[in-house]
């Protein structure tokens, strides 16, 4: 399966260099496409991602950069990170069963690890609602 990785990037580059990396060598991702400003273009080609020149506001114009760009790869799927967000290194291959079954696939809940000077402090995110939504 191909799979394009889509990360809107605003600082935090110590933390996109590592996520970009490890989509590559533990998610096995085909491409990964970073969107962000000029400040953001460097740390993300020395990763070997894509960069898109693209303001930040609004958001979700950003992201749709990303996704128009994700489209001349041709990709089977197209996995929507933030710049800081990790998935486990089995999630794709288990996610992909379901891509079967419908077009969008993802969590309604995970984890957080929040750094206090030394102290690492994990949290459950469970703010997204649990209701299906059907998309036409």
């Amino acid at each position: 399966m191909k799979i394009v990785s889509v990360i809107p990037v605003r600082g935090r580059h110590s933390l996109v260099s590592h996520t970009i990396s490890r989509l590559y060598l533990k998610n096995k991702v085909n491409h990964v496409i970073c969107i962000g400003s000029e400040e953001d273009k460097d740390v993300c080609e020395e990763c070997g991602a894509e960069f898109i020149l693209f303001e930040n506001e609004p958001l979700g114009r950003k992201w749709n950069a990303g996704f128009l760009a994700a489209k001349d790869h041709s990709p089977d799927a197209v996995l929507l990170m933030g710049s800081s967000n990790w998935i486990s290194e089995n999630w794709i291959e288990y996610m992909s069963q379901y891509l079967e079954q419908s077009m969008v696939v993802g969590k309604q809940d995970f984890n957080i690890l929040v750094k206090h000077g030394r102290q690492i402090e994990m949290l459950r995110w469970m703010e997204y609602p649990k209701e299906k939504v059907r998309l036409k």
